[in-house]
């Protein structure tokens, strides 16, 4: 996700291994990798299904490819070479939380909790451009929203209120 952070290789090899090798410059998720098996095998994805096949064989052209990230309480959206964050600064609030996806979507838009950055440009991250670049902002926002709403919500039913406040309570258990 970040361009200042070790890249981990991924070699896929095929039945004799032979064919062009296949390099990706852009942001991939884990979620790419079954629908890269599925057309390594002839499959077709299901309607729907996350991610996108990394041999370039399903691509929607959607646009760029996206990387979506969650830690503690940080929400984090990579889309080309643009990288928005939110952290919510919450004590003990963890991404397994549904308070964090309410946090992301009635949270103002502020340089505190979003930053922006065009991490190829500003691998450091020095310069945060949210009030700089407000529609590049609000359109990752609004996407970063989506994917948590979607397939990055919490697990629906899978964590009771009183399991919630104990991840609240116990900052072992909390942040990560």
């Amino acid at each position: 996700v970040l361009e200042r952070t070790v890249h981990v290789p991924l070699d896929l090899v095929g039945p004799g291994g032979a064919g062009s090798p296949v390099a990706s410059d852009t942001p991939v998720e884990l979620v790419d990798l079954y629908p890269t098996f599925l057309e390594l095998g002839g499959a077709a994805p299901a309607a729907g299904m996350p991610g996108q096949s990394l041999l370039g064989g399903s691509l929607d052209g959607e646009g760029e490819s996206v990387a979506y990230v969650e830690f503690g309480d940080m929400l984090a959206l990579r889309e080309g070479d643009d990288l928005l964050t939110f952290r919510a600064y919450t004590p003990n609030l963890t991404a397994l939380d549904p308070a964090l996806t309410d946090r992301l979507e009635f949270e103002s838009v502020d340089a505190e909790k979003y930053s922006l950055f065009r991490v190829n440009e500003d691998p450091l991250q020095g310069r945060n451009l949210v009030h700089h670049e407000w529609e590049t902002t609000l359109r990752c926002r609004s996407r970063l929203a989506a994917i948590r709403r979607g397939v990055g919500a919490p697990p629906a039913d899978s964590l009771r209120p009183e399991r919630i406040q104990e991840l609240r309570r116990h900052a072992r258990e909390g942040y990560w």
